[in-house]
Parts: C-alpha cells; structure tokens; sequence
C-alpha cells in the first residue's frame, strides 16, 4: 500500500513592518497613533541618536537652570518595547529610501515596510570660525544640552550666545538665573520679526535687556578665542563659553531621488500627510496644504509635530484617510513669563492692542480680510487660548477683537 504524499502546509509570510524614521515627539506620536487606531502588526522605529523618545524644549530651560538635569525621557525604553511593542533601533540613520521597492536601507541593510513615516526633523545648522571650534556648544540634542551644562557647573561665567530666536531666548534667561554674565548676538536688527512681528520682537529685546543681558544686533562673530570673541562691528566681548541656535537643516538629504517631493524646507506632502504611496511624514519636515489659512504651511514646533504624528501614524495604517490642518501653535518660556504664538501671519502688521497690563502683559493680533489669522502675547494664555479658538473657528475680526480686547475679566487675564 502506497504511503500518500501528503503536501506540506503552506506558511504564510508575516506582513513586513510599519517602520518609523525617526525618534522624536512625531515619530512617538505616530507610534501610539498607529496603536490606538487598532494596529497590531509589526512596528519599528529607527532613530540616529541613542536615546529614546526625549523632550526637546526642556534643554534650554530647566534641563540648564534645575540643580540636577531633569528627566526628558517621554518614553523610557521598557514601555516602548512593552507597551507599544515596537522593535527599537537606535544609534542608526536611515541612508536611502525605495518607493517603489517599498524599502528603506538603514546600516547597508534593506528593511521591507508595509508603510513607512518619516518623522527625521531637523540637524543643528552649523556655525564655524578660523580656530577655537572645540569652544562652541550647538544647543539642539541632548547630548548638546548636557555638554554645555558641565561646561558651565564647571565655572564658565560669561556665555555668548549666537542667535536670538527662540532658543537663544530661552538659554539667555535660563543662564541669567544663574548668575551668568550674558550676551546675546543676533545677525538680524530685530529677532523673531518675522515670526512674532515687529512690536513683540521689540518687546523681547527690552526684556533681555532689562534682566542685564548685552544683547548686539545686527552683528555676529568672525573669531572666537579662549576668553573672548571677536564680532564682525570689530567690538570684542568677553565670553568663556560661545553657545549657538541659528535654525535647522531638514536632514532629508537621503530622499534625493526617491520619488518624495522636496522642497529646502524638507517633505511636501498632500493633506494626508502622505508624500508618496505609502509614504507618511510628521514633523519639523512637514508642509501641507492648508485648507483653514488656503495655503501650504510648514510649522517646526512641539504642538503641530505631535499632532501630525498622530495623524500620520493613523493614516499609515487605515484606509480611513484623515485630512490633517491646524492653527500653528509655538511658544517660549523666557524670564518667567510665557510668549505665545498662534495662526499664520500673511504680511499683514500685527497691531497691539495691549502692551500696558500687569507683569508685562503684550497681545497682538493680524487680520486677514474680515477674519483674525493670528496672535501674539507675552502673559498672556487665556488670550492666545481664545485667540486659537477665534482663528480656527473663522470668527469675524470684529467679533474676536470684542472678546480679546472688551473684556478683561475673561478671555484678557494676564497670568504667569
């Protein structure tokens, strides 16, 4: 009697992973978006750093001001692995993508995806002299954050700082509470103009220099030397430390060819977030078409990086598709006193009206035809709360001045 041949049981290949690109607040959030929308399949994330998931803002604030570094960890690895199960690979940088293969090299190695999100943010923008590089302290990493606290809990007590944005802002005011000698440089006449507008920008300056910080415009550094610099006015300033914030590069040089669209702010994307079949992108990258502002936005801030990985991280994995907008939302915490940003400020002047409330209390506002676009305010929260509202509601400028500026017992309440 013949033995029957019985076939063997065919093994269904396992569905190639959703990969994240990139470690950040939108590469986490598009992890737990991808999980709560009720994927369980394979998920991992890729991250050129060694550390997981980190909050950024905290690195020129407490994480310099606190008398021990604080915890910025938003995930520490065990919940990662544990919790969102994802196959954590860090210390690794992505170097080539393949749409049409579906693929992406990370090491030498081709990792296939089933989608893929690229959340890979921005790279210090790098700033040299002749001599004395070692004496220059980028602020953008951790890694960075933690180089320059030791440099000054050993003594440093004089820091220049190259470039007055937000960043530069913050370290100014964290390293002025303690006790360091302070001068602030900006290449502009009037920092953050184009962000917060003429008069906020102005009244920015006057706080810096009303809490003993030598702020220079209009200059920058042409020779850094062991105890002093050297600025392009041909003046010389004391500085022990030269510490820099001078805006990002997208590190998205990797995509060349790849079939994503790019532009020389990063990742052009639909209002899907999507940059190519499969493709998704979140953060600092980003720009998308904005129905709400009827143009296409890019906003490199905490706010709508988290709220694009989470919609990112949904879309990748449904085919439910979700339209992404916002009302852009950034803010900087400087000399105990919040400044605050919200919407899309089209040209139009932003008009103060008030700059005369307690503790230094500053709201301004920019219309768009008959609508508010957007907002600006030093103490200010419950305003620029309201103000959000007002813009992503489409309230008519007279309507949302009414509130903003008629009734100070409500919307208008200056506070820490």
């Amino acid at each position: 009697m013949e033995t029957p041949i019985v076939a063997p049981e065919s093994v269904e290949e396992p569905a190639p992973p959703l990969i994240i690109i990139g470690a950040g607040l939108a590469g986490l959030r598009a992890a737990e978006g991808a999980r709560q929308a009720g994927y369980s399949g394979a998920l991992m994330m890729i991250g050129d750093e060694e550390h997981p998931p980190y909050d950024r803002p905290p690195l020129s604030k407490d994480f310099i001001t606190e008398s021990a570094p604080p915890e910025v960890l938003l995930r520490d690895v065990d919940e990662l692995t544990r919790e969102l199960d994802i196959d954590l690979r860090l210390g690794r940088s992505a170097e080539e993508l393949d749409v049409a293969g579906r693929r992406v090299r990370v090491g030498g190695e081709w990792l296939s995806y089933s989608s893929i999100i690229l959340a890979v943010g921005h790279r210090s923008r790098s700033f040299r002299t002749e001599r004395q590089e070692q004496s220059l302290y980028p602020l953008r990493t951790m890694a960075d954050a933690l180089r320059l606290r030791e440099r000054l809990d050993a003594g440093a007590g004089r820091l220049a700082i190259l470039g007055a944005g937000f960043i530069g802002s913050e370290l100014a005011s964290s390293a002025r509470s303690r006790g360091v000698d302070v001068t602030l440089l900006s290449a502009t006449p009037r920092p953050l103009e184009g962000a917060l507008g003429t008069q906020a920008a102005d009244a920015l300056v006057r706080m810096h220099r009303a809490h003993g910080v030598d702020v220079r415009l209009g200059c920058t550094i042409t020779e850094v030397g062991a105890s002093s610099i050297v600025l392009s006015d041909g003046s010389e300033v004391a500085a022990d430390v030269v510490a820099y914030g001078i805006g990002g590069e997208p590190a998205t040089e990797w995509l060349a060819g790849s079939g994503v669209e790019l532009d020389p702010g990063g990742i052009v994307c639909d209002e899907f977030l999507r940059a190519a079949p499969h493709v998704y992108a979140a953060g600092d990258i980003v720009s998308w078409p904005s129905e709400l502002f009827e143009r296409r936005l890019r906003s490199p801030h905490w706010t709508p990086a988290a709220e694009q990985g989470a919609c990112a991280g949904r879309n990748a994995v449904t085919d439910a598709q979700e339209p992404f907008d916002t009302v852009p939302y950034y803010w900087s915490d400087v000399y105990g006193k919040r400044l605050q940003f919200v919407g899309v400020a089209s040209g139009e002047e932003m008009v103060v009206v008030h700059d005369d409330l307690p503790d230094g209390g500053f709201l301004a506002l920019a219309r768009s035809g008959d609508r508010i676009s957007a907002a600006c305010g030093i103490a200010m929260r419950r305003a620029i709360v309201a103000a959000r509202r007002h813009i992503r509601q489409g309230t008519s400028w007279s309507d949302a001045v009414e509130e903003l500026v008629s009734d100070p017992r409500s919307a208008l309440v200056a506070t820490r």
